[in-house]
C-alpha cells in the first residue's frame, strides 16, 4: 500500500449499499463496484478474511468486516491532508447509514 492509498473496512451492509452512500457524497460509478471520487479510485469487494463469527467486539474484529473498499489516488497533487479529510468523509457517510467502519492507512492515527 502506498502512503496515500487507504482501505475503509465496512460490514453492516451490502455492495450496493456502500456504492450508494459513495455515489451520495459525490462519487462517480466507472463499474458495478468501482467508481472516482476526489481523485482517488476505489473498489468495492468482498473481504476475503470476513468471518462473521469473529466479529465480536474485540479489538481486531474489524479485519472481519464483510466489504473493503479500496481507495487508490489517481493524481499526483493528492496529497496525504486530501487524503485524510476524504477517509474521514467516508468513514462518516458510511456509520451515518448505520455500517461499521474502520480505515487501515498510513496516516490512520490523523483519523
Amino acid at each position: 500500500m502506498s502512503d496515500l492509498q487507504f482501505m475503509a473496512m465496512v460490514d453492516g451492509a451490502s455492495s450496493n449499499d456502500i456504492v450508494r452512500v459513495l455515489v451520495e457524497v459525490g462519487a462517480e460509478t466507472k463499474k458495478e463496484r468501482t467508481l472516482l471520487l476526489s481523485g482517488n479510485l476505489m473498489d468495492v469487494r468482498a473481504n476475503e478474511d470476513a468471518d462473521p463469527s469473529l466479529v465480536d467486539g474485540s479489538d481486531d474484529e474489524w479485519q472481519h468486516y464483510a466489504w473493503v473498499v479500496e481507495s487508490y489516488p489517481t493524481a499526483k497533487t493528492i496529497t496525504e491532508d486530501d487524503q485524510v479529510l476524504l477517509a474521514r468523509k467516508i468513514r462518516e457517510a458510511l456509520r451515518d447509514e448505520g455500517m461499521s467502519v474502520e480505515i487501515a492507512a498510513s496516516f490512520e492515527a490523523r483519523l
